[in-house]
C-alpha cells in the first residue's frame, strides 16, 4: 500500500494528495538553499521524532524536530560557525548516533566533524566537540561534503578539495579509525580518488557491508565514476554508461543508496535530461544497464533516492516535470519504475525554490517504521519556507 498518509501508531490522520505537508520554518534571504543538495542527506527519523537539519537563510545551520510531522520545535543551531548554504554540511544517522560534516566553504578553512545521540526530547547529547578533520592542509577549500558510517561505526567523509590559488578541484575521501565520536584520521587518508582535475566536482560516499565503502564521483558532462574500498584497499575506477547532465544542476543531480554490497543510483542524463537508474554490482565491480525512471525531466531537477528496508523497493522523488512546481515519485520493485496511487503528482506547490529551482529537495536515506520523509523549500524574493512531507510504505 504505497499511498500518502495514515501513520496510525502516532494517530496521524489520513491525507489526500498534496495534503501531508507541514511548514518546518520560515527562512530569510538565501533560504532557497536550506536543504540542498539531495546527494547529501539532512533528514532522518530517530527516537520518536523527525529530524530536519537546515540552513536558516542568513548565517546559521541548525535543526528542528517533530513527533507527528506537523508541529516543529524552534530552530536550534548545531554549530557556532557561520553557514552560507545548506550544501555546506551533510548528516548521517547510523541507527543510534547522528554524525555531521561541516564546511564554511572559505579558502583555508578545514572540514569539521561532530557526533551525538539524538534524544527523545529533541535534544542532542554530543560525544565530543566539533573537530578539525583536515589538519595540516593550507590554502585549500572543502566543498559539498558527504558523510557515511561504515559497518564498524566509523565515519567516512568525501569532499571536493579546492586549491585556492589554482582553482583546481580534486575528489577526496577521509575516514576515522575510531567510532566513539572523537575523530582519528586513519593512515593513508585523506586519499585522492581521481587523478583528474575538474573545475566542478561532487563526491558521495556510500556504506556497504563488512567495512566496505563505495565512493561516487560526478562532474557535469562526464560519466559518473565509482571507486570501491574493499575493506583494505581501493579498486580501479568504474564508470556509468551515460554522462551526468552538463547544464542545470550539473554534478549534483544524483542520489544513491546501498542494498547490501550493491548500490542503486539515479541521475539526470546529459543532453536528454532523462532521469535514469543504474545499479552497481559488487560481485562484478561494475555498473549495469540504465533504466529510464522519467523521460525528459527539467535540467534543474535533482532526484532523491530512498530505499524501503522492509521490501527493498526503491522510491525516487523529483520535482518540476512533467508539470512545473509539482513533486512526483515512482517506485521500483526490482524490474520497473511505476507511479503508484497518490504519486502522480504527490505534492502540488506554486513556487518551489532552490539555487536551481528544482534542486531544493532532501530525503531519507531509508525508511523508518514504514515512513519516508522529504524536505523541500518554497518561496521567492528573500522570503522562503522549509516544508516537510511524508508517506507510508508498507504497513
Amino acid at each position: 500500500n504505497n499511498t500518502a498518509g495514515n501513520w496510525t501508531s502516532t494517530g496521524i490522520q489520513s491525507f489526500t494528495t498534496s495534503g501531508n505537508q507541514s511548514t518546518v520554518a520560515t527562512l530569510t534571504t538565501y533560504g532557497y538553499a536550506a536543504v540542498e543538495y539531495a546527494c547529501q542527506r539532512k533528514i532522518f527519523y530517530a527516537n520518536g521524532r523527525f529530524w530536519v537539519f537546515y540552513y536558516d537563510g542568513a548565517h546559521s545551520a541548525g535543526y528542528s524536530t517533530s513527533t507527528d510531522g506537523f508541529s516543529w520545535t524552534p530552530f536550534t543551531p548545531f554549530t557556532s560557525r557561520a553557514c552560507g548554504a545548506g550544501w555546506r554540511f551533510a548528516v548521517a544517522f547510523d541507527g543510534t548516533r547522528l554524525h555531521y560534516v561541516f564546511s564554511t566553504g572559505k579558502n583555508g578553512d578545514p572540514l569539521y566533524y561532530r557526533c551525538g545521540i539524538p534524544n527523545a526530547d529533541g535534544t542532542i547529547t554530543w560525544l565530543d566537540d566539533e573537530q578539525n578533520i583536515t589538519v595540516g592542509e593550507s590554502g585549500t577549500g572543502h566543498l559539498w561534503p558527504s558523510i557515511a558510517i561504515d559497518s564498524e561505526g566509523r565515519p567516512w567523509v568525501a569532499y571536493a578539495r579546492k586549491n585556492a590559488t589554482e582553482n583546481s578541484r580534486y575528489a577526496y575521501v577521509t575516514m576515522s579509525l575510531t567510532s566513539n565520536g572523537t575523530w582519528t584520521t586513519a593512515p593513508g587518508f585523506p586519499h585522492r580518488l581521481s587523478p583528474t582535475n575538474y573545475t566542478g566536482i561532487n563526491v558521495m560516499i556510500v556504506p556497504l557491508t563488512n567495512q566496505k565503502m563505495l565512493a561516487i564521483v560526478s562532474c557535469g558532462g562526464w560519466q559518473i565514476e565509482s571507486y570501491l574500498w574493499n575493506g583494505t584497499a581501493w579498486s580501479e575506477k568504474q564508470t556509468t554508461t551515460s554522462a551526468i547532465t552538463s547544464d542545470g544542476i550539473i554534478e549534483c543531480g544524483l542520489s544513491a543508496v546501498n542494498q547490501g554490497d550493491d548500490v542503486h543510483l539515479v541521475f539526470v542524463k546529459d543532453s536528454t535530461h532523462d532521469l535514469v537508474y543504474t545499479k552497481y554490482s559488487y560481485e562484478s565491480n561494475s555498473w549495469g544497464p540504465e533504466i529510464i525512471v522519467q523521460l525528459a525531466v527539467n535540467s534543474e531537477t535533482s532526484p532523491v533516492l530512498t530505499i524501503d528496508i522492509a521490501t527493498n523497493n526503491l522510491y525516487c522523488f523529483w520535482a518540476g516535470a512533467p508539470t512545473p512546481n509539482y513533486i512526483y515519485y515512482k517506485v521500483f520493485n526490482g524490474s520497473a519504475w511505476n507511479f503508484v496511487e497518490g504519486s502522480n503528482p504527490w505534492i502540488i506547490e506554486n513556487n518551489l525554490a532552490g539555487y536551481y529551482q528544482y534542486d531544493g529537495l532532501s530525503g531519507f536515506y531509508q525508511s523508518y517504521d514504514n515512513i519516508i520523509g522529504l524536505a523541500y523549500t518554497i518561496g521567492a524574493d528573500g522570503v522562503y519556507q522549509l516544508k516537510f512531507a511524508f508517506l507510508t510504505t508498507s504497513i
